[in-house]
């Protein structure tokens, strides 16, 4: 798996592009902003977009979704509780933050723990469930490639807010823990930022509970 990182939108968003460079097709975790931008990174790679994946859905991890779903019909994924938010600007925090209101009205399936997400014929992504920032708040691991991406579940040396909508501070808490139990070789990929190691966050993040 090869990966690209893009840094879109208003709020510095981490768009994550993972390349199977054997079939050719990739899959878009976090489509923050500037489709076209999107578009123009995969096309210069020579891949297809196959799937379009969302750690939660807020609006500046997904601000792309409707023109990237239009131009490629790639799948969408969410998060089983935060489909809601896809259609809804309360929820989403566009209306709060942009006084504009997002929706997404294109076709999508939720995901849940335990699912495996394939991208390709070598992607292969587990679905952990990790609320707190939203009620359906997502992280994918990929044990093959030895990284996990965590949305805004962990940064480098914090965590996602938990005073907007559905979210809950001791859920993060739990989340931040679980992650954080997994192999310490993992490289995070977070939401925003930069990437970590899972050893490093163990060490040194504040809010980890020792």
């Amino acid at each position: 798996m090869e990966i690209k990182t893009l840094v879109l939108g208003d709020l510095g968003t981490n768009c994550y592009i993972l390349e199977d460079s054997e079939t050719r097709v990739c899959a878009v975790i976090d489509p923050a902003d500037n489709a076209d931008a999107i578009l123009r990174a995969t096309q210069k790679r020579g891949v297809k977009i196959e799937k379009i994946i969302l750690t939660h859905a807020h609006f500046d991890h997904m601000l792309a979704l409707p023109e990237l779903f239009e131009k490629t019909g790639a799948q969408v994924l969410v998060g089983q509780y935060d489909a809601p938010g896809l259609s809804l600007p309360m929820l989403n925090l566009s209306q709060s933050f942009m006084g504009t209101f997002f929706s997404f009205s294109g076709q999508y399936k939720t995901v849940r723990e335990g699912d495996i997400i394939t991208v390709g014929e070598n992607i292969s992504l587990q679905v952990l469930e990790t609320p707190g920032h939203t009620p359906g708040s997502l992280c994918f691991l990929s044990k093959n490639d030895g990284c996990i991406f965590t949305g805004d579940t962990v940064f480098a040396g914090s965590i996602g807010r938990t005073d907007f909508p559905g979210g809950n501070f001791e859920a993060i808490m739990s989340s931040l823990s679980r992650v954080l139990a997994l192999d310490g070789a993992l490289r995070i990929y977070p939401g925003h930022g930069a990437s970590s190691l899972v050893c490093d966050e163990r060490a040194c993040n504040p809010y980890f509970r020792r």
